[in-house]
């Protein structure tokens, strides 16, 4: 019985020496993953020279976005809002607008999955063509908000980083200012000392940027991106009817 202890703690004892071997040998990646609090999955390669104290990582990024129910009724407000400012030559032009002719020829050589997006939207599209005053244009708009909230985006994005080693389960990427903005990301890798396998949890903090207005609409300060294999691998989507490729 000792003998057959004394087998399995060496067994043991080798493994995680083993284990700790190879990550030492082998820079930090992960497959397509869940994120923590961002519907998107992330996935990473890393290339370096051993002992690996500088590598540089390839990432893609896999996001699925979706307009807020909140910005969908802003939306509608503001067009009723717009609607009442128009002058009934403006219906008229605005109702003129609508190509049918040209959609309903896009609906010949739609597939089959596209054709019923292309239904709802021609649908939407005929009521415009019908548009006759400031109520039937406000229905008219608030038609296409509610498609358009029903319509999630796929975008994909790659993007690579330098990262540095700081400790044995941690490594750091600071590029320092980046853009017309001045954008500074710092961005970690990092496992828990007890975990022996190489799954790692990627992090992405914004520190600063310019703070002129522009630069306060297209970057947050303080906003933190995570990655990690913890996240859920698949995400649900109660308002999601139609799927679209975006940027």
């Amino acid at each position: 019985m000792k003998i057959q202890i004394a087998t399995f703690l060496f067994l043991l004892l080798h493994r995680i020496a083993y284990s700790a071997e190879e990550d030492i040998n082998k820079p930090p990646h992960f497959y397509l993953q869940g994120s923590f609090g961002n519907n998107s999955g992330l996935e990473m390669r890393c290339v370096g020279e051993p002992p690996f104290k500088e590598i540089d990582c390839s990432f893609t990024q896999v996001s699925l976005s979706t307009i807020p129910p909140e910005e969908t009724a802003k939306n509608k407000k503001q067009s009723a809002a717009e609607a009442e400012k128009l002058t009934q030559n403006e219906i008229d032009k605005f109702r003129g607008s609508i190509d049918l002719p040209y959609l309903l020829q896009r609906m010949k050589t739609a597939s089959p999955e596209q054709k019923a997006s292309m239904e709802d939207f021609l649908s939407v599209a005929k009521n415009m063509a019908k548009v006759k005053d400031k109520a039937s244009y406000v229905k008219a708009q608030a038609d296409l908000y509610d498609l358009q909230a029903a319509t999630c985006t796929i975008s994909i994005k790659t993007f690579e980083q330098h990262f540095t080693r700081v400790s044995y389960n941690k490594w750091l990427s600071n590029p320092g200012p980046v853009g017309l903005c001045n954008v500074v990301r710092i961005a970690t890798l990092e496992k828990t000392p007890d975990n022996r396998s190489p799954l790692w949890t990627y992090t992405e903090t914004v520190v600063t940027a310019d703070q002129d207005e522009t630069c306060k609409n297209w970057v947050k300060v303080g906003k933190t991106y995570i990655s990690s294999w913890d996240a859920p691998k698949s995400f649900k989507f109660e308002t999601c009817k139609y799927i679209e490729f975006g940027f």
